[in-house]
């Protein structure tokens, strides 16, 4: 049986990406190949940090790395559908999505729509599924 591993990069390094990095790359089958963020410096510490590439550009990063298949989205929450449709669509990526993960219902249907036709899947966050407050 071959060994894969699922290429993943991140979209926006505020202090939330931190989170997500670690986790990608504590993930056994899991490789985090790049970062990136509209300011440089953000993207810079992270690629420091993890050793992957970074990024201001995420057309670039998408275009220069295709073996990348799924896309944490961790931007502030009003730019998550414009990035998301864009990854769907233009690139066919698997995307994770930060909460808020939509501002409205008709974004979610969208968006979750778009994957369906081009094959790929949308994973929301939701990390205290496990808090025992919430279950």
């Amino acid at each position: 049986m071959k060994n894969t591993i699922m290429k993943v990069a991140i979209i926006g390094c505020g202090r939330i990406s931190g989170h997500h990095c670690r986790s990608i790359v504590e993930t056994k089958g899991v490789e985090l190949v790049a970062v990136c963020d509209l300011a440089i410096e953000k993207a810079k510490v992270y690629r420091e940090q993890f050793g992957v590439k970074a990024y201001d550009n995420y057309h670039q990063m998408l275009l220069e790395n295709p073996q990348i298949e799924t896309v944490a989205i961790v931007t502030p929450s009003g730019m998550h559908h414009e990035h998301a449709l864009e990854i769907i669509t233009k690139y066919r990526k698997n995307i994770i999505v930060e909460k808020p993960t939509f501002m409205k219902p008709s974004q979610v249907k969208e968006v979750y729509a778009k994957a369906a036709k081009v094959g790929v899947q949308v994973f929301a966050v939701f990390q205290n599924r496990h808090n025992l407050a919430v279950t």
